[in-house]
């Protein structure tokens, strides 16, 4: 056991995160009833908890905890029918485990991290006055200059120092970690600072976990382009890393009053803060009381859903959609919800991820312009994502959950739901005058079962599949299609195939994806009679004015919140 502390000390102090999973509690037949592992992110481990399933599944989880900065319960049981499952208190899917020894076993995963240094570049006032704030904090900090004898030297108290002829050198002694937090306010070599920190950094966007700079907006415009330009980093990735210019606006102007707003913005960033007014009088809080603020769920991520998750990410919110196992994304081209398929998918600069866990879709959602999906047919994740908005954007016609008191502010799209009972608000889909209306009390226009008509054609545009059966694929979305063309066939239960044919001339839109288990009467497929071949490939005027009339909704019931 000594040597699993000196590895834990060691580990710390070569600077690596790393997650240590101990046996708190064990009950019947088991591999080991005391045990520790260190676990790395790359799966290295040291020690043992058995081996076996129950470890590597051990080990898997982990790394979870590694990735997101958390610690987390694991939970091993036996069923009664003899097949085992593993659950923690941050996913409560649980994976079969093949092991036959059987009992339980509860491993608490303690994620560890290393230590976190500071690099203030720059020996000035503004760096002076995070020092105090830094020291305060008792974090470990070095102050990096150009100048062998700068004159506030002295003032810094517990600091380390790099010092070198130039910051260039000085920077280039530095083995930067994806933990560290770096902060230039130079007086006169910012630009000297800034592309030597981009030069010795290996992917930044991966390597710290702040990286800001004081400065006009004008220079630091200036520094962007120059590094862009250059070539010395992408747009993209000096977009995710960079802070500049810094800190939050708490309306000071000394070098304290700077140094604490930059230290508030730190402290944001690291430790995944909302940044929030908590006091009791904090506006909006009535009804949105201990919601995660600016995190609102989508469910579903269909053409309809992507239309209005696409108008809310580029709002500025952040998204989680939530999915079934296997949805039928009949306009695959422009649904989010082809990410169950292809692990990810992009719908106009709008990424969808498929995640595993909460923790990890709360932390990919704020990332720009991507969107994490889960797989949670009965909203079980919603409690644990406490958002304060969530829309059901399924459009399947009946209410299968949503309830007033799931969000501070619930819309669903679509008939089945009555506005104030089930939900907030309604918004109309059936197209006409009253299309993408705001409804706050009653029903939107019942399921008329009869396609919305689109380019002189209604019923005969929507194909549905003639038999029970497997689909097989002749055409593909956006190929012209004649009346009669075999666009698929069905291979039924009686091993025949069946062929379905088109009823107009126009551009497939949309079809189930090969391979795909259909029922009878099912809608396979969509032609669109205009024959516009790009429409296939983005979001439809429909899809995107409903997600504006949401957009719309949730700002006039905030507003509607703020008069109170």
């Amino acid at each position: 056991m000594q040597d699993m502390y000196r590895k834990i000390y060691d580990l710390q102090n070569s600077r690596l995160n790393f997650a240590i999973a101990t046996i708190v509690s064990s009950k019947g037949s088991v591999p080991r009833n005391n045990a520790k592992m260190i676990v790395l992110e790359d799966k290295t481990i040291f020690g043992t908890i058995g081996g076996g399933y129950l470890e590597f599944y051990t080990i898997e989880e982990s790394v979870k905890s590694i990735q997101n900065k958390i610690s987390m319960m694991l939970y091993y049981r036996l069923n009664s029918d003899g097949t085992s499952h593993i659950a923690s208190n941050i996913n409560s899917d649980k994976k079969n485990i093949e092991m036959l020894c059987g009992g339980e076993v509860d491993i608490f995963v303690e994620y560890v991290s290393s230590k976190q240094n500071i690099y203030l570049i720059g020996g000035g006032h503004v760096n002076l006055a995070l020092s105090g704030l830094i020291n305060f904090l008792g974090l470990n900090y070095y102050v990096v200059e150009d100048r062998e004898d700068f004159r506030l030297r002295d003032k810094y108290i517990n600091a380390n120092f790099i010092v070198d002829s130039s910051f260039d050198n000085a920077i280039k002694k530095i083995k930067f970690n994806k933990n560290d937090i770096v902060i230039i306010a130079t007086s006169k070599s910012d630009e000297e600072a800034f592309l030597s920190i981009l030069k010795n950094t290996k992917r930044i966007e991966n390597s710290l976990a702040f990286f800001g700079m004081i400065g006009s907006k004008n220079k630091v415009s200036s520094l962007r382009n120059k590094a862009i330009n250059t070539g010395l980093i992408s747009k993209d990735s000096l977009d995710k890393i960079l802070s500049s210019p810094i800190g939050l606006d708490l309306g000071g102007e000394s070098p304290e009053c700077i140094a604490l707003s930059i230290m508030s913005l730190v402290l944001i960033k690291i430790n995944n803060a909302s940044g929030k007014d908590i006091s009791l009088g904090a506006k909006y809080n009535s009804e949105n009381k201990n919601k995660n603020d600016n995190i609102i769920v989508v469910r579903g991520a269909g053409d309809i859903a992507t239309g209005t998750i696409k108008a809310l990410k580029d709002s500025g919110f952040n998204i989680i959609a939530l999915e079934i196992e296997a949805p039928t994304v009949i306009r695959s081209t422009v649904s989010l919800a082809s990410a169950l398929y292809e692990k990810e998918y992009e719908v106009e600069h709008i990424k969808s991820i498929l995640v595993d866990t909460v923790v990890e879709a709360i932390k990919i959602s704020k990332e720009k312009n991507i969107v994490p999906i889960l797989i949670d047919r009965e909203m079980s994740s919603i409690k644990e994502i406490n958002p304060f908005v969530l829309i059901d954007a399924t459009i399947s016609k009946i209410n299968r959950g949503i309830t007033k008191d799931l969000a501070g502010i619930t819309i669903a799209l679509g008939p089945g739901f009555d506005a104030s009972k089930d939900c907030h608000y309604v918004i109309e889909t059936m197209r006409g005058h009253t299309f993408a209306t705001i409804i706050d009390n009653g029903y939107a226009i019942p399921n008329t079962a009869v396609p919305a008509n689109i380019g002189g054609e209604s019923i005969l545009r929507v194909i549905k599949s003639p038999k029970t059966g497997i689909i097989k694929n002749k055409k593909s979305i956006g190929d012209i299609i004649s009346k009669d063309d075999v666009i698929c066939t069905i291979k039924s239960n009686d091993d025949k195939e069946y062929p379905v044919k088109a009823q107009i001339n126009g551009v497939l839109r949309g079809i189930i994806r090969d391979g795909f288990d259909v029922t009878e009467n099912l809608k396979i497929a969509d032609i669109d009679p205009r024959g516009q071949v790009d429409n296939c490939f983005t979001i439809s005027d429909k899809s995107r004015t409903l997600g504006y009339a949401v957009l719309s909704c949730i700002l006039k019931h905030e507003n509607k919140m703020n008069e109170k």
